[in-house]
């Protein structure tokens, strides 16, 4: 298996957990908050997803050890930056990929990746920190 592929497939699910732990911590901090629950949901898929195409290539996926890493938000702006970092650092790290390999489905998803990223849940959290702004 070329390295390029494991590392890019790696990296992209150890985003996605930062992600969907940030999600989770703030749920359980401040209870169904939006756009929390819908991105919670969200990053479940794509991380099942990401893991599915791990184990048709016969990769081991990592192992999600970002809940116990994250600290309960104090407020929900703290949540919601955090969640924009992260979301930012994932369609970085997707978009960084996408250079580097050649695996036309692990493309495919990296690229679907990036952009839900940086074109969906980006916009979603940055219109939730506004609003909580006013």
């Amino acid at each position: 298996m070329d390295p390029k592929i494991v590392m890019a497939l790696s990296e992209a699910l150890q985003c996605e957990y930062k992600s969907h732990a940030i999600y989770r911590a703030a749920l359980d901090r401040f209870g169904a908050v939006d756009p929390f629950v819908r991105l919670e949901a969200v990053g479940e898929r794509e991380i099942d997803a990401l893991c599915q195409l791990c184990r048709r290539r016969r990769i081991e996926p990592p192992v999600d050890q970002w809940l116990k890493q994250i600290e309960p938000p104090q407020t929900l702006e703290q949540a919601r930056r955090e969640a924009i970092d992260a979301e930012t650092q994932t369609a970085d790290t997707c978009e960084h990929w996408l250079d580097e390999v050649d695996d036309s489905v692990a493309r495919l998803a990296l690229s679907r990746l990036e952009e839900a990223s940086r074109y969906q849940r980006l916009p979603l959290l940055r219109l939730a920190l506004e609003r909580q702004k006013k």
